[in-house]
């Protein structure tokens, strides 16, 4: 449900640390 609305843009996505923006990224997209 979570990830659903991260991709719908329902819940704003918080800015992550470098070292985790690369595996956050890979997640979502």
């Amino acid at each position: 449900i979570i990830f659903d609305n991260i991709l719908n843009q329902k819940i704003p996505w918080p800015a992550v640390p470098g070292e985790m923006s690369y595996e956050a990224r890979d997640l979502i997209s």
